[in-house]
């Protein structure tokens, strides 16, 4: 998907039944913290809320984050206890807390201000599937894959200085020419 306002998804999955995924990329300096990586799963699930089309079976969808760096420690937490966890931040008020800061900060939910989709949101988050994808994960990934590696990346060879001067010195050489 291309540009804002793509209410929450970078990349939809097509299964044969049609919508059956998104993909959602962070890049960041920093590792993506817990308290971001709730916030980008309730800002999908009230979009999810206000149009079923962008999540028409939540029992059977996955939702997967990629990220440039990587995960908090507390994030990977709750993405490696996905189901748990997620009831755990239910529970002690966290989900409520961001629902509504995220309500407040983001005109595309104006109308839900007065009556956030609090338990319709909550739905959405303890039945979907999350999957996380760092950033050694998508390098591992990418030099799996010569053409895309080759098209979409410029990639650098780094070699040490002894190695650069050795190289200079054999290519000369092989020109009859004198490093001086």
């Amino acid at each position: 998907m291309q540009g804002v306002g793509e209410r929450g998804r970078d990349c939809v999955v097509y299964g044969k039944d049609g919508v059956s995924g998104l993909i959602q990329c962070k890049k960041y300096a920093g590792r993506l913290t817990k308290p971001q990586l709730l916030k980008e799963l309730i800002k999908f699930a009230l979009y999810a809320s206000k149009d079923s089309s962008i999540l028409p079976d939540r029992n059977n969808f996955k939702y997967s984050i990629y990220v440039s760096n990587d995960f908090t420690e507390p994030a990977n937490d709750l993405l490696h206890k996905y189901s748990l966890s997620i009831l755990d931040d239910i529970k002690n008020g966290d989900i409520d807390k961001y629902i509504k800061e995220i309500v407040e900060e983001y005109e595309s939910f104006r109308k839900e201000r007065l009556s956030p989709p609090l338990e319709e949101v909550k739905k959405i988050l303890t039945s979907i599937k999350v999957e996380a994808v760092n950033g050694t994960d998508i390098t591992n990934r990418i030099y799996a894959q010569p053409t895309i590696l080759k098209n979409f990346f410029n990639v650098r060879t780094v070699v040490s200085i002894d190695d650069a001067d050795q190289a200079i010195r054999k290519a000369l050489d092989d020109y009859g020419l004198k490093l001086l």
